[in-house]
């Protein structure tokens, strides 16, 4: 037996709130490419997805996650013994920590017991790292089992968690953690301003695109489509554009708006569209797989974001892929890959007439979107390309400083 065959493979427990989420592509795809590399993944996700149309590789690893909500109850107690009989010190303190947090015995029980599952799990799975997404109740989970079972954890945060909901706890998160990720060197800043440098933990990681699959297509020849790929959350802001619509109209533009993406929204934003006159011209269309999505970014003419609060958008990078021009707004980390004149048009959020502008010239402009199209596709391939970032991803995993 040659010696990379007898090598024990480097074992992964993902945490994960929801998995799989529609929307979440980035987690979908870096799941992927670590198994690619090697690395023995197990899943855990502490809810199940809403019934609805899933990617097809996402349907692929449904069978092998585990759902925490769905474990029956006698098992976790089964974990609870064993806990108590290989760690009782330790798990007594770490009960009154918990206790601490939950504030009701009732809760407490219910997640140590929680708790003690994913720990006895990740023992018998000879579990060598913890990886979790977004900062709050999965990283929670993931910080939990290495304060009992010294696993070493890294996490994920996205522009939710830094520029929404902020946990009380993210510098403990982060102090205990072997790295804390952040997908824009703005996110990294903001959170540093925050909690402090937390001795070097903070380290940017930009998620990847897999740039086959958001294959390149010419600036000429599109459709006159106005794309938006978002959930429908207020954080955004569809109804900014929705009202930039209505000026465009206004100016003569000849285009049809498409909204893809699903969310608590849709009611108003269809009022608004109604409100406006513009049912003949903005298209609520719901979710889309990625498989639906491409075609949309190849055949579109303009890309537009219009959130007041972004970690990076991963959408942007996806078209700007597909050599789609794009304006979106001056928030996160937007600016580090939508750079204003050369991959794109940058506008303040909340500036709805300044956002029309900032359509309308792009619209009109074939050689600048040209330009904006190779420029954007450039960038994509020599910044964010997924192969070179799941390598780096991997090398954080296993402790090593990534290249």
């Amino acid at each position: 037996m040659n010696q990379a065959s007898s090598q024990k493979p480097f074992k992964v427990l993902y945490i994960l709130e929801i998995f799989p989420e529609i929307s979440e592509t980035f987690i979908l795809f870096e799941i992927l490419g670590v198994r690619r590399l090697g690395v023995h993944v197990h899943l855990v996700s502490l809810h199940r997805p809403k019934p609805g149309e899933q990617h097809a590789e996402a349907k692929f690893l449904l069978p092998l996650t585990i759902y925490l909500k769905d474990v029956p109850l006698h098992r976790q107690y089964v974990a609870l013994g064993w806990m108590l009989l290989r760690h009782p010190l330790r798990l007594f303190k770490f009960t009154k920590y918990l206790y601490g947090i939950e504030k009701h015995i009732r809760d407490t029980r219910n997640r140590l017991l929680e708790i003690c599952y994913l720990c006895r799990y990740a023992r018998q799975e000879q579990v060598d790292h913890i990886h979790a997404h977004f900062a709050n109740p999965a990283t929670s989970f993931a910080m939990w089992v290495h304060m009992l079972m010294g696993i070493p954890f890294t996490f994920a945060s996205h522009g939710y968690d830094v520029y929404y909901v902020f946990p009380k706890d993210m510098k403990l998160k982060t102090e205990l953690s072997r790295r804390h990720i952040t997908v824009s060197r703005q996110a990294a800043e903001d959170i540093q301003k925050k909690i402090g440098d937390c001795n070097g933990k903070l380290v940017t990681l930009y998620s990847g695109v897999d740039t086959q699959f958001f294959a390149f297509h010419p600036a000429q020849d599109r459709d006159n489509v106005l794309l938006h790929v978002a959930r429908l959350y207020p954080v955004k802001k569809q109804d900014d554009l929705i009202r930039a619509c209505r000026l465009l109209k206004d100016r003569g533009l000849d285009f049809q708006c498409l909204l893809i993406g699903e969310g608590g929204e849709r009611p108003n934003l269809e009022k608004l569209i109604q409100e406006l006159g513009l049912t003949d011209t903005c298209r609520l269309l719901g979710a889309r797989t990625h498989e639906e999505l491409v075609p949309y970014y190849q055949q579109a003419k303009v890309f537009a974001l219009t959130s007041v609060s972004e970690g990076m958008g991963n959408v942007l990078k996806e078209a700007l892929s597909c050599g789609l021009p794009a304006v979106g707004p001056r928030v996160g980390g937007i600016p580090e890959v939508l750079r204003d004149g050369e991959t794109g048009y940058l506008f303040e959020a909340g500036r709805v007439e300044e956002l029309a502008d900032k359509i309308y010239s792009l619209w009109n402009d074939l050689p600048q979107r040209t330009r904006f199209a190779h420029n954007g596709r450039a960038l994509i391939e020599n910044e964010f390309h997924h192969l070179r970032q799941t390598e780096k991803l991997v090398a954080i995993l296993k402790g090593e400083n990534p290249r």
